[in-house]
């Protein structure tokens, strides 16, 4: 993914877990480890778990200080999508930064908000409220965004107002009968339930080593095709919901967009899942990781320490065909750092390197 300006050195990402590891371990060696390898840069969603910790927020940001990191922008568009593949870094401070994010933060009554609610419901979280309930609300808060769009006087005079209100009572059918076809499922689109039914899960997928990862669990689910309901000539793609864009299909899916996506099957496949996301926390930690491995297509190393996470990315880049971002898994112990690298050039086979230390 290219940067847009010239790099001399290799573009480090680091994971959120590796800067409490930087706070925990009072040793500027790990700070040093780090500076040697290359240059850190940090995101919205590092701002974003920052700003999640509270009080702790400023022990975060003089870690980011002391590793000179610098602030990655990515052009989005106004729903907070990734418009092309290019990112620039940015020399500022960090503190302004950070002091100026939560006027970034996206609205809660968004529509991209309302699909996450309905991906929590999927993974056990809002007991209390129904499929068929949530998806009325989305299309509601769809409405209701295209109803601020079409007050726009530069569309109203492109658009004449029996269109507008054509579309206007289609969404008002959509609605209802999106409402209806979820409620009628309520009971089976629950993750645990898909697993059981389908036969795939953490025990099945767990165990499956690299390289080809991702045609592996293809195989596997295709030798249940009749339980997943899939037409025998599904291509791998069409099986990752990653062969178009189904709300806009003159929009061409970006290797962000697809890593997306394939970060959230594989959770709920149930390859190395993150745990407990019928908790809000968790679910919530869940998605920045996701986050995290989409921003991680525009370094050189990517740097974590939680295993689930480092194996799906790894399998995603490999299946992307991303060779720029290796992976760094580390574990800390009494002596050093314990690395495993996942390099392009290994199908992101893992080799183990010496422990690094002082």
């Amino acid at each position: 993914m290219p940067i847009s300006e010239e790099q001399q050195r290799p573009l480090i990402y680091l994971d959120h877990n590796i800067l409490d590891l930087l706070i925990d371990v009072k040793n500027d060696w790990f700070v040093d480890f780090f500076l040697k390898l290359g240059d850190a840069f940090y995101s919205e969603e590092t701002l974003s778990e920052i700003h999640r910790s509270g009080e702790g927020a400023k022990e975060f940001l003089e870690v980011l200080v002391k590793l000179n990191a610098r602030y990655i922008s990515v052009a989005t568009n106004e729903r907070g999508e990734v418009i092309d593949n290019n990112a620039t870094l940015r020399d500022v401070d960090v503190y302004v930064t950070f002091e100026e994010f939560p006027g970034r933060v996206r609205s809660s009554d968004s529509p991209e908000n309302r699909i996450q609610d309905m991906l929590f419901k999927m993974f056990g979280g809002l007991p209390d409220r129904s499929f068929g309930e949530l998806a009325s609300e989305q299309m509601d808060c769809i409405k209701d965004t295209s109803t601020d769009l079409v007050t726009d006087p530069n569309l109203a005079q492109l658009v004449p107002r029996e269109q507008l209100e054509e579309l206007f009572s289609a969404l008002d059918i959509y609605r209802t009968e999106t409402a209806d076809i979820f409620s009628e499922h309520e009971g089976k689109m629950d993750v645990s339930q898909l697993r059981d039914e389908i036969g795939l899960g953490p025990k099945q997928l767990n165990n499956i080593k690299g390289p080809n990862v991702i045609m592996q669990i293809y195989d596997l689910a295709m030798e249940r095709a009749k339980k997943l309901g899939y037409e025998e000539n599904t291509t791998v793609d069409q099986f990752l919901s990653i062969s178009e864009d189904s709300l806009n299909k003159d929009r061409e899916l970006l290797p962000s967009d697809k890593v997306r996506r394939i970060y959230m099957f594989l959770n709920m496949i149930g390859f190395n899942p993150d745990s407990k996301m019928k908790k809000e926390r968790r679910f919530i930690a869940a998605n920045s990781d996701m986050e995290h491995a989409c921003i991680a297509i525009f370094a050189d190393i990517l740097i974590s320490r939680d295993y689930s996470f480092v194996r799906k990315c790894a399998a995603i880049y490999e299946y992307l065909e991303l060779p720029r971002t290796n992976i760094m898994h580390v574990e800390a112990g009494e002596t050093g750092l314990k690395i495993d690298l996942y390099s392009s050039g290994d199908s992101y086979v893992p080799r183990s390197l010496s422990d690094k230390n002082g």
